[in-house]
């Protein structure tokens, strides 16, 4: 080659060089500083942006990600070369795993802004908002599902990254993400399907079940009022709430209830009432659409539960509403007052013949009210808070969802939000309540739970659960298991407590001792005792299910004790130590159980965890104290020190 040539090809390179390097600086500088007003609009909710330039900035920084992962990919096979050199070698190594999350990550983010931004800067009405919304997700449905597509990817390569090992600006931001990493799959896989659920093609029926926490069931509560949704064009069509005892049919032949509310409740046929025996949602809601169909005629193509405390703290960043007939602004602060007043018999003592009238008429203008306000809304930022504390009802279990479409219900799924039995090969714990006593008493009820494992011998681990059930309710002298007709709510509060317990334990599970009272006839509507013990049955998710009755007396406390070996499954043993996962799920409505997870391990391993365990005083003995409010997983490791 001629020294000219030479000369030609190494300016050529030089030049190719320094636009490579300045494409990367200029992107390397717009994402960092995007990242940081990104941030700070985080930390302050939004305050000092506007919606749309906030979205802008999002956008501006998801483009910067998503072209630096390309640019940078040279780099890659030098930094993973270098991945064991110390020091810098482990930053350099998550060099290529980080930019290629951030870029898919990025990417996706730029996608659904793309497509979703002409609709939070549109100058259309705030009541269009829907309408607007859904029109944007089915006319850009392949730019959603590229997006859907991208967070995937995001999501395979997330476990390459190890945040330890990085700045602390580049750890906080990467935590920050990774926390809501789950709930940003599971909105962008909605969303992509927003155009079919919206009813953009036609029309979507909804059937949303107010559920009583006060009155537990299977999933969250006893449903007292059924609401039917109907949407098209994002636009709610028709909204109409019914007293759940009105959606019977007396030419329906509805089939024979689950036993305990035969056995202890004389209930006859399964209604649609109490059709949410089942603390799976997704088998629940099926089971509560059939009967709904079965009574109406109606088919649907998703229910939404949710309970009084949803409602409430819903009403928090939504603020007040005016409900018809109603003279001051309902909040947060006063909605559970005006639901349980609507319960109220008369000052002269007698129940009103408008007793169930009132009640219904009340939460079906409060839910006209809510659901007005919510589709209110054209802010962004107002949007965003909503829908921070709409995904905290569902992880808490204070709300619940099940949507036919198959890829939204699998979106749910895949963000761990649609509320179903899940023991994933681990040890399980799940303890359902169902309250029994036609009352409230759930109210008045304080729940402990202590679950003790040994893990000693790996090869026949044990465990032992104590549940301790105490009532705050004044002291009374008997308990009258009866319908509660002509009670306030306060009085149907503070009644005994009839609870059919189900203790889900992992697949397997051997029972070997338990100890649960017996109830006497005189405490049973049926005029038959309950002998004490469990009884045993598979239940859902494969789990095995022991169940039981328990009644607690107004103002004491009542025990349930099992005693049983685990699977040899729950514990992975090697010459390093040992590995012990616990899936302890909460169900839904309960507001918490206060908890002490104790282990006993081999006295010559330590637990690597940063999960707020302590050691006890016995060798080998942990301890986790605290109260669970959702779902926790407990991934344990035990090394030899």
């Amino acid at each position: 080659m001629q020294p000219r040539h030479k000369k030609l090809l190494f300016s050529a390179i030089a030049v190719l060089l320094l636009a490579w390097l300045g494409w990367i600086g200029y992107h390397g500088i717009t994402l960092y500083r995007s990242a940081l007003v990104l941030r700070a609009a985080a930390d302050q909710n939004g305050a000092d942006l506007d919606g749309p330039a906030l979205l802008q900035t999002a956008r501006i920084a998801g483009r910067s990600a998503e072209a630096l992962q390309y640019a940078l990919v040279p780099l890659y096979p030098i930094c993973n070369l270098l991945g064991g050199v110390p020091g810098v070698g482990p930053v350099l190594g998550q060099v290529e795993p980080g930019m290629v999350f951030a870029g898919q990550a990025g990417g996706a983010a730029a996608r659904v802004i793309e497509a979703m931004l002409p609709v939070m800067e549109s100058d259309g009405q705030g009541e269009d908002m829907g309408s607007r919304m859904t029109t944007a997700a089915a006319e850009n449905k392949s730019l959603l599902a590229e997006a859907r597509v991208r967070i995937n990817r995001a999501a395979e390569v997330r476990e390459r990254l190890n945040p330890a090992v990085l700045p602390n600006d580049f750890r906080r931001l990467l935590d920050a993400v990774n926390a809501n990493f789950s709930s940003m799959q599971a909105g962008l896989g909605l969303l992509s399907e927003l155009g079919d659920l919206g009813g953009a093609t036609h029309e979507q029926v909804y059937l949303v079940m107010a559920q009583n926490k006060d009155e537990l069931r299977g999933s969250g509560g006893f449903i007292s009022n059924f609401g039917l949704v109907r949407v098209q064009n994002g636009k709610v069509v028709s909204f109409e709430m019914v007293d759940s005892k009105d959606v019977t049919n007396p030419q329906t032949n509805y089939p024979a209830p689950p036993e305990p509310l035969a056995n202890y409740m004389l209930v006859k046929q399964w209604l649609p009432k109490d059709a949410n025996w089942s603390p799976d949602f997704p088998t629940a809601a099926q089971q509560v659409s059939e009967l709904y169909a079965a009574s109406t005629g109606i088919a649907v193509d998703g229910v939404i539960a949710f309970d009084q405390q949803a409602l409430r703290d819903i009403l928090d960043p939504l603020g007040a509403v005016q409900v018809e007939g109603v003279d001051e602004p309902v909040t947060s602060v006063n909605v559970i007052l005006y639901m349980e007043n609507a319960w109220t018999p008369r000052q002269d003592g007698e129940i009103a013949t408008d007793f169930s009238d009132e009640h219904k008429s009340f939460t079906g203008k409060l839910g006209k009210a809510v659901l007005a306000k919510v589709l209110g809304l054209s802010n962004p930022l107002d949007l965003t808070r909503l829908g921070r504390e709409l995904l905290r009802q569902m992880e808490t279990g204070h709300v619940s969802m099940y949507l036919k479409n198959a890829n939204a219900q699998q979106a749910l799924a895949d963000a761990n939000l649609d509320s179903r039995i899940d023991p994933r090969q681990n040890d399980f714990l799940m303890v359902v309540d169902s309250n029994l006593g036609f009352n409230k008493a759930d109210f008045s009820i304080e729940r402990v739970l202590e679950y003790r494992v040994d893990l000693t011998d790996a090869s026949a681990p044990r465990a032992e659960l104590n549940l301790t059930y105490q009532s705050s309710a004044p002291v009374k002298s008997v308990c009258s298991h009866s319908t509660g007709e002509g009670l306030t709510y306060v009085e149907l509060q503070n009644g005994c407590y009839w609870n059919y317990f189900r203790i889900l334990t992992a697949p397997g599970t051997r029972l070997t001792r338990s100890d649960v009272k017996a109830v006497p006839a005189a405490w049973l509507i049926g005029g038959q005792g309950y002998p004490g013990g469990v009884g045993a049955a598979q239940a859902e998710g494969a789990t095995t299910q022991w169940d039981g009755l328990l009644v607690v007396p107004a103002g004491e406390r009542n025990q349930v004790g099992l005693q049983y070996d685990l699977p040899p499954g729950v514990v992975k043993q090697d010459a390093g130590g040992l590995t012990y996962h616990l899936r302890w799920q909460k169900q839904a409505g309960v507001t918490g159980w206060v908890g002490r997870v104790v282990i006993f391990a081999p006295q010559d391993l330590t637990l690597r965890s940063e999960f707020n365990w302590r050691r006890g005083e016995t060798p080998g003995e942990w301890i986790w104290e605290g109260t669970l409010t959702q779902t926790l997983n407990f991934d344990l490791v035990f090394e030899k020190d």
